[in-house]
């Protein structure tokens, strides 16, 4: 719906009944504060896991003190899960400890192996984590919602002892504006072509499919021409208001027909 006005959409929190509450949860913005949401996103990605990580290596740490005597091995490991350093230094300083002793003290696959791969899972979330963070926010064919104080009921009043000819020259001024916007926009838009321009993707919904048959007569066949099935039937299927004409209802308030 990007060929909305933008004077027209709301900005700041709404909720996109289509998809409900908390999927539906949605923050209108402009692109320069939105890319400044992204920035923040990242950064706060980056502390949380740091620090998540950092509680994961003193646990670590703290579950292997047993005070018991252990070789020089143990308490390298020791060190170096008590300095804490971010994922990817752990990962190479824990290789380098594997290396080093991988002659020199039994079982040293076995010992490194756990925190080897615990290490490299943590940095796989975490470059996910980053990853996704810049989806939360998109430009493409957003859903926005419209509010203007031009939405209501026509105002357009008749006089008091009935019409008058203001009345009618009001109402004429009103259909004709509605003429030359929608008289063109029919004109591009509800065309039987697979390719939609741009223009018409202003509303959630471009256009609806209707289904023409032919049926029988549902008059007297005096009445009909004599034809097989003389007469036509339209159908545009289930129609729900929220999907065909963007009403953001909840459910139970949304009108099928």
């Amino acid at each position: 719906m990007s060929e909305v006005d933008s004077r027209y959409v709301k900005q700041g929190f709404w909720v996109n009944n289509k998809q409900g509450s908390p999927v539906g949860s949605t923050t209108t913005t402009d692109s320069q504060t939105g890319a400044i949401i992204v920035a923040l996103l990242a950064i706060l990605s980056s502390m949380a896991t740091t620090q998540l990580w950092s509680l994961v290596t003193f646990v670590s740490h703290q579950s292997r003190a047993h005070g018991a005597p252990a070789d020089a091995l143990f308490h390298q490991q020791q060190a170096l899960l008590r300095a804490s350093p971010p994922t990817t230094s752990f990962l190479l300083d824990w290789m380098k400890l594997y290396w080093a002793w991988r002659n020199r003290a039994p079982r040293v696959l076995y010992r490194c192996a756990i925190h080897l791969g615990l290490g490299l899972v943590f940095a796989v979330l975490a470059i996910v984590a980053g990853f996704y963070s810049s989806y939360v926010l998109t430009n493409v064919n957003i859903p926005v919602l419209v509010k203007s104080s031009l939405c209501g009921s026509l105002n357009i009043k008749p006089s008091v002892n009935g019409f008058s000819f203001a009345y009618l020259d009001d109402l004429d001024s009103y259909t004709d504006t509605v003429e030359a916007r929608s008289v063109p926009f029919a004109r591009e838009c509800f065309q039987n072509t697979t390719q939609i321009p741009l223009r018409c993707k202003a509303f959630l919904q471009p256009r609806i499919d209707l289904n023409p048959r032919r049926e029988d007569c549902p008059f007297d066949r005096s009445m009909c021409i004599n034809l097989e099935h003389p007469a036509v039937s339209i159908d545009s299927g289930l129609v729900n208001t929220n999907d065909y004409f963007g009403w953001n209802m909840k459910a139970r308030d949304s009108i099928k027909f």
